[in-house]
């Protein structure tokens, strides 16, 4: 019995070392594919060609059909939101500086004449 007991206590549990390898394989080929695609360049055209493509092949009726606009610029779309999160960074980190000096004037004696 000492035998069985002691084979037992040596068998791993868990999943095989081949399989944490494929998952580890299989993530680096996902996110390697998701870098080439954000890499890349839309086509607006050939991505209206194949939005029309799938609705026709799903049967979707005309009237409900999605539009796609041609004068999208994706580098005008960045910009714009990047311009925003830095209005919006800006307006917090004066919120932030005005209240932290708020606090640490609060017991200077100029500003306890004044207020």
């Amino acid at each position: 019995m000492n035998e069985e007991e002691g084979r037992k206590k040596r068998e791993k549990k868990g999943a095989p070392g081949w399989v944490v390898t494929y998952g580890d394989m299989m993530s680096l080929l996902l996110t390697f594919f998701i870098m080439l695609v954000s890499y890349s360049n839309m086509d607006i055209a050939k991505y209206k060609r194949l939005l029309n493509s799938l609705q026709g092949a799903f049967n979707v009726s005309e009237s409900k059909r999605v539009a796609v606009k041609e004068e999208i610029n994706p580098e005008a779309v960045i910009a714009a939101a990047q311009a925003t999160t830095n209005e919006d960074r800006r307006s917090e980190r004066k919120k932030a500086l005005a209240s932290l000096l708020k606090e640490s004037l609060r017991g200077s004696c100029w500003l306890s004449r004044t207020t």
